[in-house]
């Protein structure tokens, strides 16, 4: 019996760890990579009348995914086919057979953390903005143009205190190898100013510069916030924290009222995980900048000590409550 699917690979620290608390919660599990379709598969779905039937094998792995309670949408990788005689064949073989394995998938009735779907859409940066000003939440000055003087009379309204970042999630991974991998996020200095033009070849995002003490992340599963305060100030990551992981960092408790924020902006992407990036004030104030629906949490685990990997498992194996229902 399969209650819970893992879409991820087994040497993933994440995925280990909530199979190490699912085995400790006696529920049973399957871990799958969307790649493992390769080396031959059999499907037997039988849809209409007055059954409902799904088998699945994949070499010893064998699923009925009708007792499949919950699903760990996590990294479950790319559809890869063997080598075909023409180059169509093979992509006409990788689109059925994603459409289908995909497609059944998002059919069933069971809990996704998180849907695809929902996660594609949490990923548009300007939509989370949007968001998460409608819910209350305090924003960046945020500028978004094609228009270089646009820019400069932002950088000027903001006293030369502005950053740029992406706006695709991915967009990053169209870097040659021989560049960084991911771009962070980077100061607009006055030095920048004469290379402007370039802004009018696709939009360009600008913010301005929070005047920061802290960065706080907070890791959403289901139900239950795990706050976590950085001390980016002290270490190489004072604009992008990811900069530096050595910085202190601690549990830290979130207000009432930025908890009732996030799960009502989880529930306008009808997710049941996520991560938070905020900036903390001197005084005390939150300013929203981003929600991964993705965002790795191990390291998170390690240092504060806070029981994540054990809630992912509680929350998948039934024993803690979803944010989003089922049907999300």
């Amino acid at each position: 019996m399969t209650r819970v699917l893992i879409l991820s690979s087994t040497q993933d620290l994440h995925a280990m760890e909530v199979m190490k608390n699912l085995d400790s919660l006696s529920c049973p599990y399957t871990v799958l990579r969307f790649e493992e379709f390769r080396s031959g598969f059999k499907l037997r779905h039988i849809i209409g009348g007055q059954h409902r039937k799904t088998d699945l094998e994949i070499g010893e792995k064998k699923v009925d995914l009708q007792e499949v309670k919950s699903i760990w949408h996590r990294r479950p990788g790319l559809f890869i086919v063997p080598t075909t005689p023409e180059p169509y064949i093979g992509q006409m073989i990788e689109l059925e057979t994603r459409d289908s394995i995909s497609g059944i998938l998002n059919s069933l009735s069971c809990l996704w953390v998180n849907r695809p779907l929902n996660d594609t859409q949490t990923m548009r940066k300007l939509l989370q903005l949007e968001y998460a000003k409608q819910v209350g939440m305090e924003v960046p000055l945020t500028l978004v143009t094609t228009d270089p003087e646009s820019v400069e009379k932002f950088f000027d309204e903001c006293d030369g205190q502005v950053i740029y970042k992406l706006i695709g999630e991915t967009t990053g991974q169209f870097l040659p190898r021989s560049e960084i991998i991911g771009i962070p996020t980077l100061p607009l200095r006055k030095s920048d100013l004469k290379h402007l033009k370039q802004v009018a070849h696709a939009p360009h995002l600008f913010q301005k510069m929070i005047a920061k003490v802290f960065d706080v992340r907070v890791t959403v599963i289901g139900k239950k916030l795990f706050g976590c305060r950085i001390h980016s100030q002290s270490g190489r990551g004072t604009i992008d924290w990811r900069g530096d992981y050595s910085v202190d960092m601690q549990p830290v408790d979130i207000s009432n009222v930025l908890q009732e924020q996030i799960f009502s902006l989880m529930k306008r992407f009808r997710l049941n995980y996520a991560a938070f990036d905020f900036c903390e004030l001197a005084d005390g104030q939150m300013v929203f900048i981003e929600v991964n629906s993705a965002g790795q949490y191990i390291w998170m685990e390690e240092r504060t000590k806070q029981p994540l990997s054990l809630e992912m498992a509680k929350l998948l194996a039934g024993e803690s409550e979803p944010l989003c229902a089922q049907t999300d």
